[in-house]
């Protein structure tokens, strides 16, 4: 009988090591995504997305009426080189740059503007 217990106590230990590390191996597979956010810098709103990690995306081009896109950075300081796609292994911001652009009117007062000369 005494033989009886220790195989049955062996069983249920293996049994409860075994789920145990399943357990513990599922867990690792369920964080196998990364959210990818862009910083517009007051350009159109562009929406984060969800990518497995280790994938490359092909950034998007953003708007903004009083800019000109000048490119994404990884940096909000805008250091280094822009970037026109990354690979994401974990959860990253773009940073959009923009460059100014700027109107000029000319008020005539009731004068003509002669020749034309586009700068």
């Amino acid at each position: 009988m005494n033989k009886l217990k220790r195989i049955l106590l062996l069983t249920f230990s293996l049994v409860i090591v075994a789920s145990l590390a399943l357990v513990a191996g599922g867990c690792k597979g369920k964080n196998k995504k990364a959210t990818l956010s862009f910083e517009t810098n007051g350009g159109a709103v562009i929406a984060s997305v969800e990518l497995d990690k280790g994938s490359e995306y092909e950034l998007p081009v953003p708007t903004k009426t009083d800019g000109e896109f000048a490119g994404w950075f990884t940096d909000a300081g805008f250091s280094g080189e822009s970037v026109t796609k990354v690979t994401v292994n974990e959860d990253t911001t773009v940073y959009a740059k923009w460059i100014a652009l700027y109107a000029v009117n000319f008020d005539l007062a009731g004068g003509t503007l002669s020749g034309s000369s586009a700068i």
